[in-house]
């Protein structure tokens, strides 16, 4: 080993040390017999001080090194021995071995350097999900994330998730879950799954819970998935709670919405033709402008504050469970007025992406087709909740920027999808003659 390389590493140690300590202070909380072990340890420290200053006079050498030993030696074992307790505290004991078996797979920086987990702890809404906590000694989350199913084989585990630590760049947080847990093929949709919060939609479950986006957060979805994935009923679900939700709901679908039972077509707006998707999505447009001289007249930030003090605006949902029958312009370069249309369908749906959280106008589109000229990047980069089911790496890349549901959503899954955060969950099932909107 180098000079250079020696003195990188002795600057690690003291820096995960001292990320171990912290750690282990931290675990108090989460641990009765930690703080018991820490209390007995401070207790006989303090027997041994008032012990050892009880003890009769004698003489003089004695007394001094009896001195010594009160004032100097004990405070200092009393201090670096509290010190390597709370190490312990937050060290895991396989640390080393998860280290190496994570260089094994290419993560390391050019100082041969791996990720170090600083501390694990059970999560705290599932205990059979493990939080560790990784010291990424530069390794990034997007390249943790592409070496996932790497990942999962060295260390014999399911990888839920990661994402960084709140207020720190160098430390990642993976959960983890063991081999033999893994989510169900089929779960069924219950109304009392509804999410009693203003506009939470519920749309299955992870091994973390159940996976929730919130519209008012997080104001449009887009949805991929080949054929017989699971996407339209999906889609489907989030229409069913946004009506529920009390939203106005329009779908455009140019198979007449002969997909969706009569009682969808009694609850929802159906736009069958161009020409009337020319006249209600510049309405939505407008409707933002409209709705934010309100929300300003009336000193709210939101749709919600406005309900708040008494107002009564309805979210607005356009929904489209294949957005290429409306974007697509392939084939069409002597039809210049149907270009003309698509492009102005385009500039409206682009608009609405970008403005429309505050007035409580949102998006819902899915497609299956894996075309990249169907979504523009003005369009795509203005919906943050991005979810896709079983794909080829064209369509995955188009919905996630990945290769995840291509890699991580087995060929026979239905309803099993992957958020653009790497989170995979298992959608609700739909019984149609069960549902009532």
């Amino acid at each position: 080993m180098t000079n250079h390389n020696y003195r990188i590493d002795r600057r690690a140690t003291k820096h995960e040390t001292w990320l171990h300590f912290k750690a282990g202070c931290q675990s108090l909380r989460r641990s009765k017999l930690r703080i018991a072990v820490a209390v007995i340890f401070t207790l006989i420290m303090t027997v041994l001080f008032l012990a050892w200053g009880l003890l009769p006079p004698q003489g003089v050498m004695i007394q001094i090194l009896r001195m010594a030993i009160l004032f100097f030696i004990l405070p200092l074992l009393t201090l670096s021995g509290g010190f390597c307790m709370f190490v312990l505290f937050g060290r895991p004991f396989d640390f080393m071995e998860m280290s190496e078996n994570l260089g094994r797979i290419g993560l390391e920086n050019k100082a041969g350097q791996a990720p170090i987990p600083i501390t694990k702890y059970p999560h705290k809404d599932n205990p059979i999900v493990t939080v560790h906590e990784l010291l990424t000694h530069g390794a990034t989350l997007p390249e943790m994330r592409d070496k996932r199913l790497a990942i999962e084989s060295v260390l014999d585990c399911h990888v839920i998730m990661f994402e960084e630590k709140a207020n720190s760049k160098e430390i990642v947080k993976m959960c983890t879950a063991p081999p033999d847990k893994a989510l169900p093929n089929n779960l069924y949709w219950k109304d009392e799954y509804l999410s009693d919060k203003p506009f939470e939609l519920v749309a299955g479950e992870n091994l973390l819970g159940r996976e929730i986006v919130n519209l008012a957060r997080i104001p449009h979805i887009l949805l991929g998935g080949a054929s017989g994935s699971g996407k339209t009923v999906l889609f489907k679900n989030f229409i069913m709670q946004c009506v529920k939700k009390g939203a106005e709901v329009y779908i455009a679908d140019f198979k007449y919405g002969l997909d969706f039972p009569p009682q969808w077509r009694d609850k929802c707006t159906f736009l069958t033709q161009e020409a009337e998707l020319l006249e209600i999505l510049p309405e939505l447009e407008s409707a933002i402008k409209k709705r934010a001289e309100t929300l300003y007249d009336n000193q709210c930030a939101n749709i919600d504050e406005y309900n708040a003090k008494g107002g009564d605006m309805k979210r607005l949902i356009f929904a489209c469970d294949e957005v290429a029958e409306l974007l697509d312009k392939t084939g069409l370069t002597k039809d210049k007025e149907r270009i003309a249309s698509i492009t102005a369908i385009e500039g409206h749906i682009s608009s609405i992406a970008r403005l429309g959280r505050a007035s409580g106008i949102h998006l819902i589109l899915a497609t299956q087709r894996p075309d990249a000229n169907v979504l523009t990047g003005q369009i795509k980069s203005n919906i943050q909740y991005r979810v896709c089911g079983r794909a080829d790496k064209i369509l995955s890349g188009i919905i996630l920027d990945s290769t995840d549901a291509t890699d991580l959503i087995p060929n026979d899954a239905q309803g099993r999808f992957i958020t653009s955060t790497g989170v995979v969950f298992q959608a609700y099932n739909l019984k149609e003659d069960e549902i009532t909107l």
